[in-house]
């Protein structure tokens, strides 16, 4: 459904009819929102939506969702794993390059984050390590040495076999992330 929407959404761009292909992808965002509202307690409805936020190029309204589900994660109390939420938002704020203190906060954000105690979906040992990644990356964009350094540290005793100054150790490492949340999402719940 995706591809559908974003190859109408490039469509109506390419005829000057911005406006249209804009409201056709906040549109299928709202409709993935929705699908988390219906099951809150599952990220991965967030994930895709992030996911289609960033491909659709659609960040700010992608960033505005996932804001709004952390904020009624905290309200109403839902028994949510906020690490994912706060790593893919981490990842819409990379692509918006306003300030990178933003994005980084959202990885530290995601580190610090616990799984409730009735949490049906709590972020795995990968999925932890990948935010502890993605926070020691950033903080050597931003030149905090310190907190890259313990980070660092963090990594080798998560991931003690990857090496992480090694690129095609760490690339093996996130395709391995991305291959475990493939198979609970398929596991998990329909494709949108």
């Amino acid at each position: 459904m995706k591809e559908g929407v974003e190859k109408q959404a490039a469509n109506l761009r390419a005829v000057g009819r911005g406006l249209e292909a804009k409201n056709i992808m906040d549109s299928y965002l709202i409709e993935l929102f929705e699908e988390w509202e219906k099951e809150p307690d599952n990220p991965a409805y967030l994930g895709s939506l992030a996911d289609a936020a960033i491909s659709m190029e659609n960040l700010e309204y992608g960033r505005a969702l996932l804001e709004s589900a952390i904020s009624r994660a905290h309200a109403d109390l839902i028994p949510i794993d906020l690490t994912n939420v706060y790593w893919n938002l981490g990842r819409i704020h990379h692509y918006l390059r306003r300030d990178t203190s933003d994005e980084l906060w959202c990885y530290e954000m995601a580190i610090q984050s616990q799984a409730p105690n009735n949490c049906r979906y709590p972020a795995s040992l990968l999925q932890k390590t990948r935010a502890y990644f993605f926070a020691y990356s950033e903080a050597a964009v931003n030149g905090k040495r310190k907190h890259q350094a313990w980070y660092k540290k963090r990594l080798r005793e998560l991931a003690p076999e990857v090496h992480w100054d090694n690129p095609e150790d760490f690339t093996r490492f996130m395709v391995a992330v991305r291959d475990w949340e493939d198979q609970q999402i398929k596991a998990e719940q329909p494709v949108l």
